[in-house]
């Protein structure tokens, strides 16, 4: 089944400051984006040259080259496999303060700068009692991490529900919904049925659990709000390595969806 948009209004523009990447948030998000442009370039459409058939290539043809090597044939390849469009939200309640909103934050940025290097759409949704926009779909990372705090309690039914308008509303084929949080949320009847939804739609979801430092933690489908796939992230920054393998999944999918 198709997804389903909803009538909310965007959030509004989360109040931020701008911070500068440390050395290992710049090695992540830069060895992540080449693993993506790695990744893009093998579905890009190329010319194959030197063919016995196809378009003629009048250089060759008239320097007296062999016939079988002075056409070009168009391979159209599967460049579609890699439109992405992806949704992160991110809990900023009171409970995320310190080193575990910090090192989420840098995780978050890696992730989209990765993702805005190969033209993907990566919305960012922060929220506590309320949902705000930290980064739209066309804003790019650039040099500098977004950060807003944490306050307040953790209300995500509208981040959620605005992250399925997002997904419903996108023409890009791949499409990939992350949470990343650190307990439980306030309202799961909710978001729970709009996770499910995606998840019948064709979306990746993901779900990354952040614990308290010594935290130990079974995470159940239940617990993961039922997102596809869960992990708890002892080391912010496996987050990335979550992230490269939802999105060669996704990208496989959609390669194995077109055979």
């Amino acid at each position: 089944p198709s997804l389903s948009t909803n009538n909310l209004s965007e959030p509004e523009l989360a109040q931020y400051r701008s911070i500068l990447p440390d050395s290992k948030t710049q090695s992540a998000s830069l060895s992540f984006a080449r693993e993506l442009e790695r990744l893009k370039a093998q579905f890009d459409p190329a010319w194959d040259k030197y063919e016995s058939r196809g378009k003629l290539n009048a250089s060759r043809f008239l320097r007296g080259d062999d016939l079988d090597t002075v056409f070009d044939q168009w391979n159209m390849g599967r460049e579609d496999v890699t439109e992405i469009e992806c949704v992160i939200v991110l809990d900023t309640s009171g409970s995320m303060s310190g080193s575990k909103a910090t090192n989420a934050y840098r995780a978050m940025y890696a992730i989209k700068f990765a993702l805005d290097r190969i033209g993907a759409n990566c919305s960012v949704l922060v929220f506590n009692s309320i949902t705000e926009t930290l980064y739209r779909a066309t804003d790019r990372a650039n040099n500098s991490v977004r950060d807003c705090g944490t306050t307040g309690s953790t209300n995500a039914e509208y981040a959620v529900k605005y992250a399925t308008k997002l997904l419903a509303e996108s023409e890009k084929p791949v499409k990939l919904f992350f949470a990343i949080t650190d307990g439980e949320w306030n309202d799961t009847t909710i978001c729970d049925p709009e996770i499910k939804k995606m998840n019948n739609a064709g979306v990746l979801t993901a779900f990354a659990f952040i614990p308290e430092e010594h935290q130990e933690i079974e995470l159940t489908h239940e617990k993961a709000h039922f997102c596809e796939v869960g992990a708890v992230i002892n080391n912010p920054f496996d987050l990335v390595g979550m992230a490269r393998t939802i999105v060669r999944n996704a990208i496989g999918r959609r390669v194995t969806s077109n055979a």
